[in-house]
């Protein structure tokens, strides 16, 4: 089944319009696929971005889960600024402030 969730955005940001990222730091999602192998689930085979929000470091994502895969991840939802934090995983927006300080 496709369901749709919203989760943390890491990486640099350089600027929105485009949306570009850094290639030292480059913006992507949290690597969901890669904790929910390390937890042992299995039923979490992809996703797609439908919108993000750099302003708020988050990403809509549709991910293809089954059951046990949902589940896992609405227990997840909570916990991932948490556990983004702890791994040093963050939104480094500073670029991107100084670039719209200059189109102003």
């Amino acid at each position: 089944m496709k369901r749709n969730y919203k989760i943390p955005i890491i990486g640099e940001v350089l600027d929105d319009k485009p949306l570009t990222g850094s290639q030292d730091n480059p913006l992507c999602s949290i690597p969901l696929t890669k904790m929910a192998r390390d937890a042992g689930i299995k039923g979490l085979t992809g996703y797609e971005c439908l919108e993000y929000n750099v302003d708020e470091g988050w990403v809509l994502i549709r991910a293809e889960v089954d059951t046990e895969a949902h589940k896992w991840l609405i227990g997840m939802l909570l916990t991932l600024p948490q556990v983004a934090k702890d791994r040093g995983w963050r939104l480094d927006t500073k670029e991107l402030q100084r670039v719209r300080a200059q189109r102003l």
